[in-house]
């Protein structure tokens, strides 16, 4: 599984270069799924409704304001798949990433 975590798009300047690049990003990591940190999104302003509509017509998953959760999921799954890879070596031992 391929996750993209874009993190933190800032203002319109952030904001047009995700809409520029995104498409091709996904394609290069070869993204499953893809989520964005939108929080300063709007220029400093928090999420305004406008900006959230923008956002929202991206093919993204989550466009979320937790960034920080999203970082601590991908890290755990990160490390249950690099866990279950040294599992199934020949030896069957558990090792540390």
């Amino acid at each position: 599984m391929n996750i993209l975590f874009v993190g933190d798009v800032v203002g319109k300047v952030g904001r047009r270069l995700l809409n520029e690049q995104l498409r091709r990003a996904q394609v290069e990591a070869q993204a499953d799924f893809t989520i964005v940190n939108v929080e300063n999104a709007s220029g400093g302003f928090g999420l305004t409704g406008a900006v959230w509509d923008e956002v929202s017509r991206l093919p993204i998953v989550d466009a979320t304001r937790w960034a920080q959760i999203a970082i601590v999921l991908v890290a755990i799954l990160w490390i249950i798949k690099v866990r279950g890879r040294a599992a199934t070596r020949k030896e069957r031992t558990w090792t540390t990433p």
